[in-house]
């Protein structure tokens, strides 16, 4: 990698003028990525002075920071109710010295397959708000690509996660606990006693782009959880078509998310804890 200019901007509008300025500019935020991904750059733009480094609530709402790592958020006293999914999300990604230094918003802007971040914020419907004002729905970032919908300049500033006083959950499966996983998934519910009000359930590590799972959620919308839960991990493998490589054939993903579906349901329940 080399790198001709770098930049340090202290302000929001300073990072949007050189990034639309410059057309070989390209953000930095934890790094990781770009160090994997990009060879050759002529001008880095490090986005950590500009104040992205946050988690607090207002209102009823809860906001975080782009530049807010996954650490700062696995350790946040902040992450109750159904956030428990992000934050276990973030616990589960890499090691800790890795997770010091990746940031939410570059998590969500590498869209890596296997990233866990971005399942955990499509299960809580959360928004990604960006320095134009402009926001958008989770499910629409993953399935277009955050990238893609970004305008020349326009930075990611913060996750928006509303309603989230219910109850939530994220599993992985993989060889070792700090490994990429095979699949994944985050689920999001509220409760009316034992019946289920509401339900989001989202894979990923999967198919090519994390996923809800929408007739799965249906299922588990105004029934007694306990009575649905064996049912699960049929209907999850029904709702998906695996990726097969050398980790792991399509067979093998689809057997093993349904039992990865339930068990995130049940620990978000607390059943067998």
């Amino acid at each position: 990698m080399s790198v001709e200019q770098y930049y340090a901007p202290t302000s929001i509008k300073e990072a949007e003028k050189i990034l639309a300025e410059d057309e070989n500019a390209q953000p930095l935020a934890g790094g990781t990525a770009i160090v994997e991904r990009i060879k050759n750059i002529k001008t880095l733009v490090d986005l950590s002075r500009l104040g992205l480094n946050y988690i607090k609530k207002d209102g009823k709402n809860l906001k975080i920071g782009s530049m807010t790592t996954l650490e700062e958020i696995a350790k946040s006293k902040l992450m109750t109710g159904s956030v428990q999914a992000l934050k276990q999300a973030a616990e589960q990604t890499d090691c800790r010295q890795l997770r010091n230094v990746i940031t939410i918003g570059g998590d969500v802007i590498a869209a890596y397959y296997w990233c866990m971040v971005p399942v955990a914020l499509l299960a809580l419907d959360a928004k990604m708000v960006t320095s134009k004002g402009r926001s958008y729905q989770m499910e629409d970032v993953v399935s277009k690509n955050a990238k893609s919908i970004l305008e020349k300049g326009e930075i990611v500033t913060e996750f928006l996660i509303s309603d989230y006083d219910g109850k939530g959950a994220f599993l992985k499966f993989a060889r070792t606990y700090d490994e990429y996983p095979f699949t994944c998934a985050a689920v999001c519910l509220k409760m009316d006693g034992n019946k289920c009000k509401k339900a989001s359930l989202a894979i990923g590590a999967v198919e090519t782009k994390p996923k809800r799972l929408r007739s799965v959620e249906k299922m588990l919308e105004g029934n007694v959880v306990k009575n649905v839960l064996n049912k699960i991990p049929d209907a999850v493998s029904k709702e998906i078509v695996p990726r097969n490589d050398f980790r792991a054939s399509e067979e093998y993903r689809k057997y093993v998310t349904g039992i990865i579906a339930r068990r995130a349901i049940e620990r978000a329940l607390g059943v067998n804890e």
